[in-house]
């Protein structure tokens, strides 16, 4: 039987950066209370796992960062970096699963909960090819929120999840573009993957991109492990604005008419 492969959005993107661009972002009065709805928030998704991040809300999408978390592995070096795709339709990653089973073997998918006033609610469901660990330092994974998570069931779009945060008035509309470095094993083991929901345009040996309707991944090779990890990260602005560029110590955020550019400084340590 021949299954058609499920729309594949893009859903966020995280990055842990060090202690000092972490602190500068988060304080920056600009991307607060002009760029996005931004806030720092602690999690937790069972009594063993928390984590604490700041959240920058686009209408589908959101970029959260990290300080280092050393009792977390994910979250607990300089340049981790995680990619999460997900899907809006109700049963499309199920969907997903059967369409890549025959190919990927060990796929497999998993529910992902959260703390809420002392219990443990179902979040959302997501896909692996074994492990969401590409390597190292890179986690990529698919995504659908649980019905049962929202007040009003039925939706389970990322606009829909994101309404209660998304401020239209400020500039931040989406995340359309990242950029990241792996060494090569990475590289072959995601190319294949991302391959099988994602639109394939270009592949060399040292880089190849992926597209799906509203987003592009940007992937290069590295010979070392000191500059793996997302680098830059490109959002579609609501409006144009007054071109300026502002220094977060060790990333830099620019502002080029409709579009914003973040880039990071490779400081991985492995």
């Amino acid at each position: 039987m021949n299954i058609s492969v499920p729309l594949v959005h893009i859903n966020h993107c995280y990055l842990v950066v060090d202690t000092d661009t972490y602190n500068a972002i988060r304080s920056n009065s600009f991307l607060r209370e002009l760029f996005a709805h931004a806030y720092e928030e602690d999690n937790a998704s069972d009594e063993n796992f928390s984590w604490k991040g700041y959240y920058l809300k686009g209408e589908n999408t959101y970029l959260e960062i990290f300080a280092p978390q050393p009792e977390q592995d994910e979250f607990a070096h300089i340049g981790n970096s995680g990619i999460a795709f997900g899907t809006d339709e109700k049963g499309d990653l199920s969907r997903l699963q059967a369409r890549l089973s025959p190919n990927f073997p060990k796929v497999q998918t998993h529910s992902f909960t959260r703390m809420i006033d002392g219990g443990k609610k179902s979040w959302f469901q997501y896909l692996i090819n074994g492990t969401d660990r590409l390597t190292d330092y890179l986690s990529l994974w698919v995504m659908e929120y649980d019905e049962s998570y929202f007040v009003e069931p039925g939706n389970i779009s990322r606009s829909y999840y994101n309404s209660k945060d998304y401020d239209s008035t400020k500039l931040l509309k989406d995340i359309i573009e990242i950029h990241i470095n792996m060494v090569s094993e990475g590289f072959e083991r995601s190319h294949e993957f991302l391959q099988a929901f994602c639109m394939f345009e270009s592949k060399d040996d040292r880089s190849c991109s992926f597209y799906l309707t509203d987003f592009k991944l940007y992937i290069s090779t590295v010979n070392d492990t000191h500059s793996v990890g997302i680098k830059n990260i490109v959002f579609q602005l609501n409006k144009e604005e007054v071109s300026q560029v502002l220094e977060l110590n060790e990333s830099i955020f620019k502002i080029e008419k409709d579009k914003a550019v973040w880039q990071f400084s490779p400081s991985q340590k492995f």
